[in-house]
């Protein structure tokens, strides 16, 4: 047998790759493509501008948030200290962003610039940085923030769709980084000002809210949210809860207008499983809140 030495076979062993990613097909088999921007952990939570669907806000698990302004074109990354978990448009003013991480942030000039409105930073707000990660956590004054002290995740937000001035937030607070434990219920938080100052609205149950969303103006308020638990409604304080289908809990979900009807559609996912009756579960679809 003839003796190959350590050299070659290293030498031979990285040539290998090379010829097999050569002889592979390059191109994709569906019309997706990568417009980036990568290298920046698992890409989530896109969020694109009702105004210019060029402009998209997108965060990731490493701490950094990314805008672009030319359909992914080219990205600027952006860093709020801590996860981002959340964005928001002003539906009036394209220039006005919400972003969500241990507190909420409003840009008014498309992610330029950003400053912290929740916690209030005028009410002896400070960020420390504990545990062994270093997980930043914000003190405060601020009684609306609901965890001075605590890792507090910013679960979703939403601008009234008829009054820019009115923005709500679903948050919730923890010991420990993880969204909605059973020791801290979720809160619904609004401002009537911008965002300027805030003041808890309503009490949700201990889950994840995936999203907000709010309508009606000062005179007939609306706000829905979609939950682990179901679909929330209601003017506020007191939301009217909807289960999810058969008491399972939902695992994402979002909300949609159909542009020519007007119709708002709440959309959901349900874990598959194998029944009597067949495979259920997957995405559900819901255009009356959440009820059907």
């Amino acid at each position: 047998m003839k003796r190959v030495s350590r050299a070659a076979a290293i030498v031979a062993a990285s040539i290998l790759p090379v010829v097999a990613l050569a002889a592979a097909p390059g191109s994709r088999l569906d019309a997706w493509r990568v417009i980036g921007p990568g290298g920046g952990g698992t890409m989530r939570r896109p969020v694109l501008s009702p105004h210019d669907p060029k402009v998209v806000l997108l965060g990731c698990d490493m701490t950094g948030a990314y805008v672009t302004g030319d359909g992914g074109g080219s990205w600027r990354m952006i860093n709020f200290g801590s996860v981002p978990t959340a964005f928001a448009f002003d539906p009036a003013t394209p220039s006005t962003v919400y972003a969500g991480a241990e507190a909420v942030y409003r840009s008014d000039d498309a992610g330029r610039t950003w400053r912290m409105v929740l916690p209030d930073p005028a009410k002896n707000t400070v960020a420390k940085a504990i545990g062994d990660h270093g997980d930043r956590v914000f003190f405060t004054d601020d009684p609306a923030y609901p965890g001075s002290g605590r890792s507090v995740t910013i679960h979703a937000i939403a601008v009234d769709e008829d009054d820019p001035n009115r923005v709500f937030a679903a948050a919730s607070a923890a010991d420990s980084p993880v969204p909605g434990t059973p020791a801290s219920p979720t809160l619904l938080l609004g401002s009537t000002d911008g965002g300027r100052s805030w003041s808890r609205v309503a009490a949700l149950g201990s889950e994840r809210v995936f999203a907000l969303r709010a309508s009606g103006g000062g005179r007939q308020p609306r706000v829905q949210a979609l939950a682990e638990t179901g679909a929330y409604e209601g003017p506020g304080p007191s939301l009217q809860h909807v289960p999810a289908p058969g008491g399972a809990r939902f695992t994402s979900g979002s909300f949609g207008r159909d542009p020519r009807s007007g119709v708002v559609f709440a959309y959901a996912t349900l874990p598959l499983n194998a029944g009597p009756a067949g495979i259920a579960g997957g995405v559900q679809v819901s255009d009356d809140g959440g009820r059907t």
